[in-house]
Parts: C-alpha cells; sequence; structure tokens
C-alpha cells in the first residue's frame, strides 16, 4: 500500500489527501466485484511521476490499462461509488483508461505482459496491484508530447500542462539510460513499441533539454 505522496485537487494541486486514498478506493470496489482475485493492472504517466520518479508533486489522473473490458469498466465506475465529500475536491474523471488506446495499437500487444514482468509495483493490496508501465513505451510517449507542447506553446493545452511531460521524458532517459550503462541508441527507440513513429526533431528536442541538465547527449 502506498503510505506517501499526494493526492489531487481539481486544479491539480495538493490537498491534504495522501495518494494512496485513490488506490484504496478502487483496491475496495475490486474486492467486491471479484472476491477472492488480486487485478493487476499497469499505470503510466503522472503517477509514475509522483509515486515513482518524484519530479512531480501532484497529478490530475490515474491513467490505467490491463486487457479485460470488464475490470476497465470496474475500475472507471468506482468515480460513482466515490464518497461524496472526495468527488467535492477530486477532478472528473480522476481514474481513466485513456492509455488503452496507445497499449492497442501495432507493436504495443506486449506491453502488458512485459510491464508486469519489470515488476515495478507502485501499489499493493490483496485486491489489487498496479505497475509501473514499461518505462520504454512510457518514453515514446513522453518525447513525442514534449514536442507537441512545445510546438503549441501559446495554445492553453500547453500552458496548463507546462514542461510536464518533459520534465518526465528527461527522468525516463535518466533512467534508461543507467539501465542501458550509456546513451541510447535512436534506431533502437524506434524499434520499441509505437516507436517507429517518433521523428528525429522530437528526439532533437529533448536531447537539447536533456543536454543542458545533465551536459551529456542521451540519444545518439
Amino acid at each position: 500500500m502506498v503510505s506517501k505522496g499526494p493526492i489531487f485537487g481539481l486544479d491539480g494541486s495538493l490537498t491534504s489527501k495522501p495518494f494512496s486514498l485513490a488506490f484504496d478506493h478502487i483496491s475496495r470496489e475490486l474486492s467486491r466485484r471479484f472476491p477472492s482475485q488480486t487485478i493487476r493492472i499497469i499505470v503510466s504517466g503522472g503517477t509514475c511521476s509522483v509515486l515513482y520518479h518524484k519530479n512531480r508533486e501532484s497529478t490530475k489522473d490515474i491513467d490505467f490499462f490491463i486487457p479485460d473490458p470488464e475490470v476497465i469498466e470496474a475500475i472507471s465506475s468506482c468515480q460513482e461509488t466515490l464518497p461524496r465529500h472526495l468527488k467535492q475536491l477530486w477532478p472528473e474523471n480522476w481514474v481513466n483508461a485513456e492509455m488503452a488506446g496507445f497499449a492497442m495499437m501495432p507493436n504495443c500487444e506486449g506491453l502488458y505482459e512485459n510491464s508486469i514482468a519489470n515488476d515495478v509495483v507502485l501499489y499493493r493490496s490483496e485486491a489489487l496491484l498496479a505497475y509501473a508501465a514499461d518505462w520504454k513505451f512510457q518514453l515514446i510517449g513522453k518525447i513525442m508530447r514534449a514536442y507537441q507542447m512545445a510546438l503549441l506553446k501559446d495554445q492553453m493545452q500547453s500552458r496548463d500542462r507546462g514542461k510536464k511531460d518533459l520534465t518526465d521524458a528527461i527522468s525516463l532517459l535518466d533512467l534508461l539510460i543507467k539501465e542501458n550503462g550509456g546513451p541510447l541508441d535512436r534506431s533502437a527507440i524506434r524499434s520499441w513499441y509505437n516507436g517507429s513513429a517518433i521523428e528525429d526533431a522530437e528526439i532533437d528536442y529533448v536531447n537539447a533539454a536533456f543536454q543542458e541538465r545533465f551536459r551529456f547527449i542521451p540519444i545518439l
């Protein structure tokens, strides 16, 4: 069970509630729907940033995936069973399976199994295990999103997100470089999941930000 870390408020700011409240609520609902089972989900984005990378203080949602539509529905419906006083504090759609659209793209078929095998557990209870989605999968998405937000820097969506995606991409790169023992090869990244869609301009943008911070080119 996660004992530390903030939960989110309407604007994504900190509240007095610990992050574990969200997972605890999901766990209780799953234990009712699927008694004597342990449901294994994978999560990405802000949840990993807050609980693992610790490069952010808050996030607005828990984005999860499991290749089981019944479980997706059960977890998504936890929003409706949230206690009334918490509904007033937490944003709409605080738990969602938006990442499913990416997890089911061509070449992403192994994402769920790979993430479970990596065994980076963010939350644990008898009814629920939440694993971090494979860092390689997350890096691809963050590189693309960071560049997209840079292009849209004058639009509201980008201003709202700030440089969260770039910060996440840098954290993921730092982790994967340490695992690799050196810089990553862009051709290798393009072989990961849906990485074939990554353009040189997107890689170069994140490279520049990483190099400015660490004086090191992360992707060759």
